[in-house]
């Protein structure tokens, strides 16, 4: 709420949206939850709505993996995201899907971590890895200013675009769930090294409800450099930004403490994430409930 005055080109929500865990009957949490939303973020000067761009979590299907379709109540027909494909219904619009901001200068990919039937991250042949394929080996396209992905000329004054990932389960959590670990083995496998390889510099991972930032992190997981020293922008590292901890307590795991390498920082505590793209740099600072900043980063392009 204290950043909702700022001028917010959209807000990302990695999932787990109103915890109504997918029962028909808990469609007062989705009511509330979007009012919440509604009278937070609103632009200061005409009072819009900021755009809400959504990742789905298991609490929004009720199932850790391959939930199916029909049984998802609220998430897919309040959040179709894809605007594009009208012809089919929203309940049948995949959960995977691209969002070009800033006329261009941003580009962000939103991925299912395998929590909908169909879309396994080690699924070499499945609709979502073509579709991630075929993102990250294309341009970003770019607009005249005020464009969204949805017309306006080509801007010429972006000769680069920042690419950003989004998805639930974590490549590099903030500390290790047993049975998440084989997902995190698997997204390091088949997610990271596409990531460092086609220029995503930020990805946004979820779910164990801490902050979380790694230190930044080649294909194959080796630290390359930090928040304080980030690297070339041909160096192909990624910093993995985490671990959707917008209001609830954080996740334990006994035994599974936050002990893992490439972990640059990690706390118990509530956070957002703000991210500020110009042409040539993306920003991102992290901020807790009292308004204080946690960390901050500044990476640009040559």
């Amino acid at each position: 709420a204290k950043r909702a005055g700022e001028q917010l080109a959209f807000v990302f929500i990695g999932g787990d949206v109103a915890y109504a865990n997918c029962m028909p009957a808990c469609y007062r949490r989705w009511d509330e939850w979007l009012k919440e939303v509604v009278e937070a973020a609103r632009t200061p000067v005409l009072g819009y709505h900021v755009p809400l761009v959504l990742a789905v979590g298991n609490h929004d299907v009720s199932r850790y993996f391959d939930a199916r379709r029909d049984d998802i109540a609220f998430y897919t027909a309040y959040f179709p995201q894809q605007a594009g494909l009208r012809v089919r219904s929203v309940h049948r619009r995949p959960l995977y899907h691209v969002h070009e901001a800033g006329g261009g200068a941003l580009q962000l990919v939103v991925l299912d971590s395998g929590i909908v039937a169909g879309d396994a991250i080690d699924d070499t042949a499945s609709d979502q890895r073509t579709f991630l394929d075929q993102i990250l080996t294309a341009p970003v396209p770019t607009y005249d200013s005020g464009g969204s992905g949805s017309g306006g000329g080509k801007n010429s004054s972006f000769t680069d675009s920042w690419r950003y990932a989004a998805y639930h389960y974590a490549c590099y959590p903030s500390k290790r769930s047993k049975h998440l670990l084989e997902t995190a083995r698997l997204c390091r496998q088949h997610w990271a090294p596409l990531f460092a390889r086609h220029g995503v510099r930020f990805a946004l991972e979820h779910h164990y409800h801490d902050f979380k930032w790694t230190f930044e992190l080649d294909g194959n997981g080796n630290v390359v450099g930090n928040s304080s020293m980030p690297v070339a922008y041909a160096g192909g590292a990624t910093t993995f930004l985490g671990d959707g901890a917008l209001g609830l307590h954080s996740h334990t795991f006994d035994g599974m403490p936050h002990d893992e390498t490439y972990l640059e920082a990690v706390r118990n505590v509530a956070h957002v994430y703000v991210h500020t793209i110009t042409a040539t740099t993306a920003s991102v600072v992290a901020i807790d409930a009292d308004d204080a900043v946690l960390l901050r980063t500044t990476k640009r392009l040559p």
